[in-house]
Parts: C-alpha cells; structure tokens; sequence
C-alpha cells in the first residue's frame, strides 16, 4: 500500500467497486494508519477505506522477538555469542526486572537476540507497530548491513569489545522516516542544530545525543498507551538504554553537559524533552533580529519626518512611506489674542 501511487489506486477502487459480487477479493496491507499518514498518502488509505474492510494488527512483543530472531544467523561464533550473553546478562537482572517483571518468557526472547541491547530490543518491539515505512521497518533494520544490526554482528571490533547494539542505530536507522515526518520536524531540527556541537566530545556523547532524540521522537506516538512511561526521554530511561554499556560510566556527565549547554535542556520533572517548537534555534534568532530591525527602520522614518498624510503599503517586507501633502503651516489663535479681538469688536461698536 505505502509503495502504491494514487493512480494505480484509483484502479484498484474501480475493480474492488466492480468485484463486489463476483467472489475476488483483494487485500492490501498498509504499515501506517490514516491517522499516522499526515501526507498525501494518508489520503489514499482514507479512499480505500471506503470500498475495503480495514482490520488493524498489532504484534505482541514476544511474537515481535521471536521474528526478529528468526531474521539472522550468526555463522561461526553462534557459541562464543551465547557465552558472552550469559556474562552480560547475568549482571543484568535490574534493568530485565524494569523491562519484563516476572516474565520469564519475555526475557527468555529478549536474550535470543544477543548482541542486541535488551532496551534496543524492547524498543523494536514497542515501535514495530507504529513507526516505519515499506523501505524502513525493524525486520529490515535486523538485516541492514549499513546501520542496523547486520552491520553490527558482522563488525569483529563489536564482539572482541563485547558490546551491545544500543537505541541510537534505531535513530540512524530510522532518520528518513522521521525527517519525513512534518511532526518530527522539531526534533529532526534538534538533531541537526546541535550534532556538530556533540561530535567532538566523543562518540558516547554522541551515542546519548542520538537516543534522547530517539526517544523524543517516540513519545507522541504513544500517548495513552501503556508503555509511553518506558519511553519517556527521562533519565531513568536513558541510563536502562545504556545499563552496563561503556557509555554508563560517565553518563551523568553527558547529561549535565547537554543541560548546561542548552542542547536539550532538563525541565523541572527532570526530562530531556524537546517542545514541539524547537525548530532551528539560530533561524529563529536571525529571524527575529530581521524583524526587529525592519520595526526600528519604519519607526526612525516615521519619527523623523514631519507631515500631515502618510500612505502605507507593503512592497515585499519592507515599509514604504511616501509623504503626499506638505504641512501648511497655521497659527493657531491663543488665548490672549481672542480676548484682544473681541475688545476691538466692541470698541468699534461704540
């Protein structure tokens, strides 16, 4: 559906309007709702619900983690992968407790995806039903060889340092689907003002940047819905998104920079939230600084110059005055010379 353009979809309404009766039926599968499509081709799954049943499905978690085990092979270090799992998992106990409480079978799924982060699994999960696009879902993001977890289990550094894929490859992932998104534009804008102030502190910085954005991102796709807690882009969540990863050691330290510098500030509750405003701080700033001085312009012509008319248009944005009439000058009778003027009258008078 999403790969459809509009005019092979007026055709397929015509046959679906003249099939009705003759036993042929035509499925079409969409990744995104109407109310998740804010561009044209929200428009086209609005048309074909009118001449199709829509039935919506969303995947369990465990359903998720189990396709996405299925979705690659180690070859050659299946082995050395489960022992190295088993030691880090085993100092993993708070943030599995956090993750899936008393479910044994949830967790059971999450560690078949080793060397995938818990919390990176849990978030493909979580977003499967949500975020993506026919070119950008998470089975593809278990196969890129690019910045999914394909090119991460065939990275040798990866396995030697004994790391785990964390959120922020979901970011990279995923980055044309949310730029594509008008209402990711603010934290798309975010990303791209501040990235080249994170890069020369270091790939962790980095790393972090890339997740609370991640995960602001994220946060207004799941309003209402029982895990938006675990998404929240709030400390507790960042550091399970790096529990025992290199990153955690000097997490608080990243944090305080990003706070302190203004490059996503901590609000009162403690989240790394981006307003839905925050576009590009500098354009806004330049912006203002136009205006601004655009208002001072027209208001030293206007106080400079002495007239009686003034006709205003706009001729582009800047303020054309033009002075139409010249001031007549006029005395104006004072008090004294009115009282001087009505003795004369009288005098004459008698």
């Amino acid at each position: 559906m999403d790969t459809l353009k509009s005019d092979r979809i007026n055709v397929l309404q015509n046959i679906a309007e003249k099939s009705t009766k003759n036993n042929i039926f035509l499925f079409l599968i969409s990744h995104r709702t109407e109310a998740q499509s804010l561009d044209v081709k929200g428009k086209d799954i609005n048309k074909m619900s009118d001449r199709f049943d829509s039935v919506e499905y969303a995947m369990d978690e465990i359903s998720t983690y189990l396709i996405m085990r299925h979705s690659f092979n180690i070859i050659g270090g299946d082995d050395k992968y489960k022992q190295l799992s088993q030691n880090q998992y085993s100092k993993m106990e708070e943030l599995f407790g956090y993750l899936c409480p008393n479910n044994a079978e949830e967790r059971k799924r999450i560690e078949g995806l080793y060397p995938l982060h818990p919390y990176t699994a849990f978030l493909c999960s979580t977003i499967s039903n949500y975020v993506g696009s026919s070119n950008r879902t998470v089975i593809k993001f278990m196969h890129d060889e690019e910045s999914g977890f394909g090119a991460f289990i065939n990275n040798d550094h990866s396995l030697e340092q004994n790391m785990l894929l964390t959120a922020d490859s979901l970011w990279d992932f995923f980055y044309e689907y949310f730029e594509a998104d008008s209402s990711c534009s603010a934290f798309v804008n975010t990303y791209k003002t501040n990235i080249d102030k994170v890069t020369p502190k270091g790939d962790d910085y980095i790393r972090v940047f890339k997740s609370i954005i991640l995960l602001n991102a994220l946060s207004p796709k799941f309003s209402g819905k029982a895990n938006l807690e675990r998404i929240a882009p709030n400390y507790d969540t960042i550091k399970y998104i790096f529990f025992e990863d290199r990153a955690a050691k000097h997490l608080n330290d990243i944090l305080d920079y990003f706070d302190t510098n203004k490059i996503v500030a901590r609000n009162i509750f403690g989240e790394f939230k981006i307003n839905a405003s925050a576009y590009n701080q500098s354009q806004l700033d330049e912006q203002r600084l136009k205006v601004s001085s655009e208002k001072r312009f027209a208001y030293d012509i206007i106080k400079a110059v002495s007239y009686t008319h003034l006709r205003a248009h706009e001729t582009g944005r800047n303020l054309v005055c033009r002075l139409l009439l010249e001031k007549k000058k006029k005395k104006i009778p004072t008090k004294k010379t009115k009282k001087r003027k009505k003795k004369r009258k009288g005098s004459k008078k008698n």
